[in-house]
């Protein structure tokens, strides 16, 4: 392909996979360590070097290769049905580019680059608002802590006693840890 083309379909899989929410949530929640960044461009770079090394890629076998590097380098496996998307869209940049449509796939990549990933985790919306307003966090925190000296109570059986009604409402409230992780604990009843 000419350099054109190639520079164009070099943007439309780094634009896909920037947008993608798998990857998005990936980066979030830190799933493949601090070198992302180095990680995510490797993918890129290694998903061109496939079309450029072969005359035809069905999404099928592209499907294989990204998930398998999603799985070893992002500790991410993919179960929503986005992966074949993703990699149908970009076999289809490819074949625009290879016949000459450049204009429709750069306009694709134009779209993707005035759109940020709307995934937001749960984690980051809890930091936004911490961010905005001290006071309220540390409101949150006294909250957190007390719930975790009650359920600590309620189940440890240290003498507090409670009705089968309180215990299903204790039980519905869910308790995090720093990370936004939320914490499961094992019943004491057997």
């Amino acid at each position: 392909m000419a350099d054109e083309k190639v520079h164009v379909f070099s943007n439309s899989v780094k634009e896909t996979l920037r947008v993608w929410p798998v990857l998005t949530l990936a980066r979030q929640h830190g799933f493949c360590g601090a070198d992302y960044q180095i990680k995510e461009e490797w993918l890129c770079e290694s998903i061109i070097q496939i079309f450029k090394d072969n005359d035809l890629v069905y999404p099928d076998e592209l499907e294989d290769f990204v998930s398998e590097a999603l799985y070893n380098e992002f500790d991410t496996i993919v179960e929503d049905g986005s992966l074949i998307e993703v990699c149908t869209k970009l076999c289809g940049y490819y074949d625009l580019c290879k016949k000459g449509n450049v204009a429709v796939v750069a306009a694709e990549v134009q779209k993707m680059q005035a759109t940020q990933p709307k995934v937001e985790s749960k984690q980051q919306k809890e930091e936004n608002e911490s961010e905005s307003s001290e006071d309220d966090d540390d409101d949150k925190k006294t909250n957190v802590n007390s719930f975790t000296m009650d359920v600590d109570m309620d189940e440890g059986g240290t003498g507090a006693s409670s009705s089968n009604g309180e215990r299903g409402q204790n039980s519905k409230q869910k308790e995090y840890d720093e990370d936004g992780w939320e914490i499961v604990r094992r019943s004491k009843k057997r």
